[in-house]
């Protein structure tokens, strides 16, 4: 068995895998596709991608309702932008926060979420 990072121009070749769009949409340099190949056939796949994640947006009920929002939204785009990337992730725990991120265009990925340790 050989294991190695997939090349981009490989990628559909992952077609069986189920491999999702927005993944395609990472750059290039925030992606890498592990395989592992028997006779050139994949046997198993893992991405490890890296990721911009919006957490913890927070609003005192006072200022509810003024651009505050926006203006702490706006800030956090531009970073995003500074990175360098095309989307973010957000988690949503509250009915109010889900109603935003649709409102923003947000796509929701069916799945569960958890930190893994890897250790230093």
């Amino acid at each position: 068995m050989l294991s190695r990072i997939l090349p981009r121009e490989e990628y559909h070749r992952l077609a069986v895998t189920g491999f999702p769009a927005f993944e395609r949409a990472l750059a290039p340099e925030d992606i890498r596709v592990l395989v592992t190949e028997e006779d050139g056939e994949i046997v198993s796949t893992l991405t490890a991608m890296r990721v911009v994640q919006f957490e913890r947006m927070w609003i005192n009920p006072k200022y509810r309702g003024n651009p505050s929002a926006v203006a702490v939204w706006s800030l956090a785009v531009a970073c995003a932008k500074a990175w360098g990337v095309r989307w973010v992730a957000a988690l949503c725990a509250t009915a109010i926060m889900r109603k935003h991120i649709k409102r923003l265009g947000g796509s929701f990925v069916r799945a569960e979420w958890f930190t893994i340790p890897i250790g230093d």
